[in-house]
């Protein structure tokens, strides 16, 4: 006991560190080092295409630079890009302790992203634990499904299309079932039509990739679909569909 003791009174602040690691290994906790590093994304989740800045906070003995390395998922395992960052900015110390000043902040930004990348950053004879960025694709249409009930004057059965594009030309009075398919897990859809007299929204029904409304042809109009994903990602330049209301 007075062996370990000795031991922790030796260790200091690397003991105490090495506890939080073990107690809570979820947590950033990187390994302890005389500079510790942490690396911090403004976002972990992107939709493709965007980009995020990245902030690496170095503390301790005083880094004057870092190195951010970056790993794509579709590179070879040992394949990282290396940056070296020199502009740093000094903020206040984290508290009291011997290893809590010194601390700096780099910034990088990443552009564009398409997907998944990979961060670590190393300082003196420190590094940072890795961290992830996830690249998720953007809700978009794949199919909509129509059921037509025609007029009851028609005589004709209800009818099941499947309008890739949304577009449709139905008899002046049809009523329409939509069930439009995306290609991420829906959290809301909203309906948005545009015709000659008005312009109007209302939300669709969702469970799981799939939306559902209901149109009812008595002109010419157009409509959209603007989907929010379980991500919380929407889809860009929302397509317009356009309906055709046949005379007899």
């Amino acid at each position: 006991l007075l062996l370990l003791v000795i031991q922790v009174a030796v260790a200091g602040p690397a003991f105490a560190n090495w506890l939080h690691r073990m107690a809570d290994p979820p947590a950033d906790i990187a390994p302890y080092a005389g500079t510790r590093l942490k690396v911090v994304p403004d976002s972990t989740l992107l939709p493709t295409g965007e980009g995020t800045a990245v902030t690496v906070k170095t503390w301790g003995n005083a880094a004057d630079h870092c190195e951010l390395r970056i790993h794509r998922q579709d590179e070879p395992a040992d394949a990282w890009t290396r940056i070296m960052l020199n502009d740093s900015k000094p903020l206040p110390d984290l508290g009291h302790g011997p290893d809590e000043g010194n601390v700096r902040r780099f910034r990088y930004r990443l552009p564009n992203l398409a997907q998944n990348v990979s961060l670590i950053a190393y300082a003196n004879d420190g590094r940072s634990n890795e961290r992830e960025i996830r690249v998720a694709a953007r809700p978009t249409v794949l199919s909509v499904a129509l059921k037509l009930h025609y007029p009851g004057y028609m005589r004709r059965a209800d009818k099941v299309l499947t309008a890739p594009n949304g577009s449709f030309a139905a008899p002046f009075g049809t009523e329409v079932d939509v069930a439009a398919t995306a290609n991420n897990t829906l959290k809301a859809a909203t309906y948005s039509q545009d015709n000659n007299h008005n312009q109007g929204e209302a939300a669709w029904s969702v469970a799981s990739r799939h939306a559902y409304g209901h149109l009812s042809v008595r002109e010419d109009f157009s409509y959209s679909l603007k989907l929010t994903d379980t991500n919380g990602f929407r889809n860009q330049d929302v397509p317009r569909y356009q309906i055709h209301a046949e005379r007899d």
